[in-house]
C-alpha cells in the first residue's frame, strides 16, 4: 500500500514519483512561477499557501497533482489552475489535496470531475470545520463489499480462524500481517497492549516508521501521537475482543502529527479476534485507505 498522508510534507509528490516532474507555483496574480521559488522546508510552504495565496502544481506524465489553502487561495490563483485542468488532456488522472483545518487529499479524477469538486469546496472558504473524529459503523454481514484488501484479509481469518496450523504470523493472518495492527492483553488481562505493527499499514503511512518501532510495547490508548484520535478509534477494541464480534466502520478521522501539519485521513476498518502463531487470542485491525465511505468531509 502506498504511502498516501504525506500531503504536508517536503517532498513534492507522494513516493513512487519519477524524477521527470514538471512542477510549479501559481502566485496571488494568477501566473506560473518556477518552483524553486519556494524552499522545499515546511515553514516555506505554509507562508506560501496562506500566506502568499499559492497554488502548487505538480505534473508526472498523465498525472497531476494540484494542492492549495481553501480559505487562504486567492481568486487569481485558483482560476489559473481551472484553467491548467480545463486544458488537461481528458484522460489525465488528477488528485487534490487542499487544506481544510488539515489537509485532505482526493484521487482518482478526471479533469472535469476534478474542476467540479473544486467549484464545490470553494464555499467552504470561511467555514470552520469540526476537528475530531466521525465513525460510521457498518452491517458486518456485508464486510465482503467494504474493498479488496479487507474482503481478502477476512475470507483468509474465515478460513483459517480455526485451523492451528495456518496461524502464521504475529496476528494469524500471514501475508495480511503486513497490513495489520495487533493487540494482545498485558499479563494481568486489563490493557491491551500494541503487540504488531505492519509495515504497509494505514498508521504507518500516517505516523511513519521511526513511530512504528517506538510504538510496539504501548497500551493500544497511547500508543500513537493523537490521544484523541487514539481514544476514538480505539474505544470499540476491547468490546470486539471479549466478544469476537466481527466490525467494520467507516472512519473519517483529523490527525495531529509531531513536526508537520494535521492531516484528514479516510479509511474502512475491519475490527476481528483472531490467535497468533501461538494460539494467544490477538485483536487484529485491518484498515484500508479509501476516498468511498459514507462520511462527507463537506456537508452537502
Amino acid at each position: 500500500m502506498k504511502k498516501v498522508f504525506g500531503c504536508s510534507d517536503q517532498n513534492p509528490m507522494s513516493p513512487g514519483s519519477t524524477s521527470k516532474i514538471n512542477a510549479s507555483w501559481i502566485d496571488d496574480s494568477g501566473r506560473e512561477i518556477p518552483h524553486n521559488f519556494i524552499a522545499l522546508t515546511i515553514d516555506a510552504r505554509r507562508s506560501a499557501f496562506k500566506y502568499m495565496k499559492m497554488v502548487e502544481v505538480l505534473k508526472n506524465g498523465t498525472q497531476l497533482l494540484i494542492r492549495w489553502n481553501v480559505e487562504y487561495v486567492s481568486p487569481q490563483a485558483i482560476s489559473t489552475a481551472a484553467v491548467i485542468l480545463a486544458e488537461s488532456d481528458p484522460n489525465t488522472s488528477v488528485t487534490l489535496e487542499f487544506f481544510w483545518g488539515a489537509w485532505a487529499r482526493e484521487s482518482g479524477f478526471r479533469p472535469a470531475n476534478a474542476l467540479r469538486r473544486m467549484i464545490d469546496i470553494a464555499p467552504y472558504a470561511h467555514v470552520i470545520p469540526l476537528l475530531g473524529t466521525k465513525m460510521f459503523p457498518r452491517n458486518s454481514n456485508d464486510v465482503r463489499s467494504e474493498g479488496q484488501l479487507i474482503r481478502e484479509t477476512f475470507e483468509h481469518w474465515d478460513m483459517k480462524s480455526t485451523s492451528a496450523e495456518h496461524r502464521a504470523g504475529p496476528d494469524g493472518l500471514g501475508h495480511y500481517s503486513d497490513y495489520s495492527l495487533a493487540f494482545n492483553y498485558d499479563t494481568s488481562d486489563s490493557d491491551l497492549m500494541m503487540s504488531h505493527i505492519g509495515v504497509s499499514s494505514t498508521a504507518v503511512s500516517v505516523f511513519g516508521s521511526n513511530w512504528a518501532i517506538d510504538a510496539l510495547g504501548r497500551e493500544c490508548l497511547r500508543s500513537q501521537p493523537d490521544y484523541e484520535y487514539e481514544e476514538r478509534v480505539c474505544s470499540d477494541y476491547i468490546g470486539v475482543m471479549d466478544t469476537g464480534e466481527v466490525r467494520v466502520d467507516h472512519v473519517r478521522a483529523f490527525i495531529r502529527r509531531p513536526n508537520n501539519d494535521p492531516v484528514w485521513v479516510t479509511y474502512k476498518r475491519l475490527l476481528m479476534r483472531s490467535r497468533n502463531a501461538m494460539g494467544v487470542p490477538t485483536l487484529v485491525a485491518i484498515s484500508e485507505a479509501s476516498d468511498d465511505i459514507a462520511i462527507p468531509l463537506m456537508a452537502a
